[in-house]
């Protein structure tokens, strides 16, 4: 664990224990591991929804239109991994924190949480701001498929402090089991995006159409109105974790914590976005309906694996908390329910996914090119997801404990190294195939390898 559960961590707070409602330590775990996914999985599913159906709106424009939000979705998995990461570090810390009884540096971990939150939304803005388009040059994109993706991600990235802020104060909400009040303000966000949309993008009445632009302009906003709900629950149902300016001022030690645990989440989603901007330029190289199916898929994945997420997202929490708590045999039985119940989800979407495929792909307005590439794709592609779900629930067993620096490397192994290695090797010496074929294989090592470490853990560092 990181240093930042001793007293010492932030010397001006006193650490004495408080009265703590928080009820993770003592329902029967089934019921807990359900009463507080089940919120997350709903809200989640319905975020899921939103984005298949921005596709397929954006689809139903042109080939070349999904083909320019599907290279920018890259971006959009940094942005959220960014989220993630300061979301899992907060939420593993504050619980932790609870579990020991020192509320009082909760609540200066909130106040960190928010302070990143708000500077990484600035970061994002430059960004947005000044190199939207140098992706596009770099990787030879060029004509309207440049010109759209560089208009879309202007867009939600200089507009991006409601995506950042609307996850600091929902993981806030999480961790004191507020996750229906989260579930709210996630699904009201998808639902106000998915209403706009069509208004936005295709026009109604006076209001002019405006393609691409006018998804992007649905998504900043509803983001920032479910930032808003967040920050309104925050204020009425987090009173332990009321922060103030004295909170927000920087404290390295707590951020220094915050990054260590939560590293593993970002890097494993930032190493994910790189991993799709270097297949997307390979795709390329074969022909242009091919991104179009990578990017059609990686949307119905974000849907698939989106309850193993949640799982995943309330494992860290609880395991933290028993893990303050010292209550071994609770979080370790936690950890094999959600290694179960995620598991079991994504091999049914394997499943479905496989013997679907028109289906899936009509959804995002295929024509027969399409088809016939994602006809043999789909399949293939889908056998990853019950091997990354149980490595990424591995993954989170290890943030919940504090072991944020073997999390660490065990994603950048499974997520990155591995991927990379065999996607390349397979686009140089193979055909389009043997490419869709190296997820598979990158996440069984992965799996192996993240099991080992989760061995070692528990028979050097736990006992």
């Amino acid at each position: 664990m990181t240093d930042t559960n001793r007293s010492d961590s932030n010397p001006t707070v006193i650490d004495n224990k408080e009265n703590d409602t928080n009820p993770m330590g003592s329902p029967k775990e089934s019921n807990l591991l359900l009463s507080m996914d089940l919120p997350i999985v709903i809200s989640m599913l319905v975020q899921a929804i939103y984005n298949i159906v921005d596709s397929a709106f954006v689809g139903f424009l042109s080939e070349d239109a999904l083909s320019a939000v599907s290279l920018v979705f890259p971006f959009q998995t940094v942005f959220t991994a960014i989220n993630v990461g300061i979301g899992v570090g907060i939420s593993q810390h504050i619980s932790l924190f609870r579990g020991e009884g020192k509320n009082n540096l909760s609540k200066n971990v909130a106040g960190q949480g928010f302070l990143l939150a708000f500077l990484s939304a600035i970061l994002t803005l430059i960004f947005g701001a000044f190199f939207s388009g140098t992706y596009f040059n770099l990787s030879h994109v060029y004509g309207d498929v440049a010109i759209m993706g560089k208009s879309y991600l202007t867009i939600v990235a200089c507009f991006s402090v409601g995506l950042y802020l609307e996850s600091v104060f929902e993981r806030m909400l999480m961790s004191l089991g507020h996750t229906k009040e989260a579930m709210i303000c996630q699904v009201t966000g998808a639902v106000v995006n998915i209403f706009l949309d069509p208004i936005l993008i295709f026009g109604f009445g006076p209001i002019k159409g405006l393609g691409v632009v006018g998804a992007a302009i649905a998504t900043v906003f509803a983001q920032i109105l479910a930032a808003t709900m967040a920050f309104i629950f925050h204020k009425k149902f987090n009173k332990e974790l009321d922060f103030g300016l004295a909170d927000i001022l920087p404290k390295s030690k707590l951020i220094k914590g915050i990054f260590s645990i939560g590293a593993s989440a970002t890097v494993k989603q930032v190493a994910a976005a790189v991993i799709l901007m270097i297949v997307n330029a390979l795709l390329f190289d074969f022909n242009q309906t091919a991104p179009a199916v990578y990017g059609a898929f990686n949307r119905l994945y974000v849907f698939f694996q989106t309850p193993s997420w949640a799982i995943q997202d309330v494992l860290v929490i609880l395991v933290a908390y028993n893990l303050g708590n010292g209550q071994k045999k609770r979080y370790t039985k936690l950890f094999k329910l959600a290694l179960v119940w995620g598991t079991s989800i994504t091999v049914i979407a394997c499943l479905l996914i496989s013997n679907f495929p028109d289906f899936f792909l009509k959804i995002f307005g295929a024509k027969e090119a399409m088809l016939e590439l994602g006809r043999v794709a789909f399949p293939i592609l889908a056998s990853f997801l019950p091997f990354q779900t149980a490595a990424s629930t591995i993954s989170a067993m290890l943030q919940g404990l504090g072991q944020g620096n073997i999390a660490l490397f065990a994603g950048v192994t499974e997520r990155f190294v591995l991927p990379l290695i065999f996607v390349y090797l397979f686009a140089r010496i193979a055909g389009l195939d043997l490419v869709w074929w190296a997820f598979t294989l990158a996440e069984v090592l992965g799996l192996l390898i993240s099991a080992g470490l989760l061995k070692y853990v528990f028979r050097r560092k736990i006992g």
